[in-house]
């Protein structure tokens, strides 16, 4: 994975999961933790939404997943 890519790909991105993107999801929202579907996804998505990240692996511990968040509320700054 290339980072600049990466970013460019997740931060301010509609998703493409129907339901998702029906609720105004962005894959990465800056600042609003609650809109980012990535979070959803991390945390065990709800119907329609596939798949819990990562997939075919062990879960993210609450903790990662609370850096992430809290990276998302600072803004989502490369």
């Amino acid at each position: 994975l290339d980072a600049t890519e990466s970013f460019a790909n997740l931060v301010s991105v509609p998703p493409t999961t129907e339901a998702a993107l029906a609720a105004g999801k962005l894959r990465i929202d800056p600042g609003n933790p609650g809109n980012s579907f990535l979070l959803d996804k991390l945390r065990g998505p709800a119907l329609n939404e596939g798949h819990r990240m990562p997939l075919n692996s062990l879960p993210l511990s609450e903790g990662v997943i609370d850096v992430i968040e809290t990276w998302i509320a600072n803004g989502a700054q490369p």
